[in-house]
């Protein structure tokens, strides 16, 4: 088996706003096939290729990132033909200055496969069933997340 690492980047948010968040998917959302409230994030790229990555240069354009707040919008879901799930995720209203930084980490090698849709910024709530009425889904609290800050997170692909 060929192993290969790659890295994606994401906007992680403040322990407080991660409970609120789950308390209120827990409450609003009940059951679900997976909460992913714990690990509330923003991806903001994934697929890097670490093994051809110039960590330095990385570093760099991460430590001159703007982005302090973001601001949701309504809870919305996909679903994509493969999957037997539903993805529960809030909308992002200030996209500019994240899809900028989507644009800039394409200056950098990756795995070509993971970026064949149409980024779109969001932020996963849950996973639910494909049955699941969304109908009555909405979100009451703080429109604003403050980031915390941006993180690379590291794994390997096979």
């Amino acid at each position: 088996m060929n192993t290969k690492n790659l890295s994606y980047i994401s906007l992680e948010f403040s322990e407080e706003q991660k409970k609120k968040i789950s308390i209120w998917a827990k409450e609003f959302i009940g059951e679900v096939e997976e909460n992913v409230t714990d690990d509330l994030h923003l991806t903001v790229f994934y697929g890097l290729n670490d093994d051809l990555l110039d960590d330095e240069k990385l570093n760099d354009v991460l430590s001159h990132n703007t982005i302090s707040d973001v601001v949701i919008g309504k809870v919305e879901t996909f679903s994509l033909p493969s999957q037997s799930y539903k993805v529960v995720y809030f909308s992002i209203e200030n996209t500019e200055k994240i899809k900028n930084l989507h644009e800039k980490l394409k200056e950098f090698p990756y795995f070509e496969e993971y970026q064949k849709l149409i980024y779109t910024p969001h932020i996963t709530i849950a996973f639910v069933n494909k049955d699941f009425d969304t109908s009555k889904l909405s979100y009451t609290g703080s429109k604003i997340f403050s980031v915390k800050k941006v993180t690379r997170h590291m794994k390997a692909k096979s």
